[in-house]
């Protein structure tokens, strides 16, 4: 699928991972690539041992109570990558699962999306999130031709706000009772960074771009900021 840009852009031609995966972060040990079907046992493992730290934040949490439970979010979010609706990767250290980043929604006509993320509270604290994230959005506005790129999170979520205020992300408001989450309507904060805000020194990191065309077509799942 070319998109108007210079670049060879994503196309969604297979389930397959090709070309793109994995891709690299400022890690040498830290890689995003496709969640496949039978990572659903290892995604439900990390989710559950790390359900209080996440349950605070994603409302698909309490819904994932088994490894079927995975692996049904992996079909589904295959069956969007696909369609290149999103693009859904797992964060993986020394080839472990430790996270999951996606842009959840893709608005081609606007250009734009929102990215969710997620990570093991094991391996918070080292700059690995925003090492997915600041990867994630090189490969949104060089491959997927995007223009604006959001993250929302709770206003109480310090950790996800220091990851956008690291990545130039600009505050934009806040949208009131926005998300249901437990039992309770919360408030989200909005963020977001143009492609135009994207500069060399914020993308600054050791990173392989020796790919010329690039297929995306794997599978993830739904997650929130």
């Amino acid at each position: 699928m070319f998109l108007g840009s210079s670049h060879p852009i994503v196309t969604p031609a297979s389930n397959e991972p090709s070309g793109l995966w994995p891709y690299p972060t400022e890690f040498p040990d830290l890689l995003l690539r496709t969640l496949q079907e039978q990572d659903a046992e290892e995604l439900f493992t990390v989710t559950d041992r790390n359900r209080a730290h996440l349950v605070r934040w994603l409302p698909w949490v309490d819904a994932t109570r088994t490894p079927n439970d995975s692996s049904m979010f992996i079909r589904h979010a295959s069956e969007e990558q696909a369609s290149l609706r999103a693009v859904h990767c797992a964060i993986t250290l020394r080839k472990e699962i430790i996270g999951v980043i996606a842009f959840n929604a893709i608005d081609h006509f606007h250009r734009s999306s929102t990215i969710g993320y997620w990570l093991a509270q094991t391996h918070t604290g080292n700059g690995y999130m925003t090492g997915a994230v600041r990867a994630l959005i090189q490969l949104g506005f060089k491959y997927l031709n995007l223009n604006r790129i959001e993250v929302r999170i709770a206003p109480e979520n310090q950790a996800s706000r220091a990851v956008c205020i690291r990545l130039q992300f600009r505050h934009e408001g806040i949208l009131r009772e926005a998300e249901w989450l437990g039992d309770r309507f919360v408030d989200l904060e909005v963020y977001s960074l143009l492609k135009s805000d994207w500069t060399d020194s914020t993308q600054d990191h050791r990173k392989a771009e020796s790919r010329a065309s690039i297929a995306i077509g794997g599978h993830g799942e739904m997650i929130s900021p």
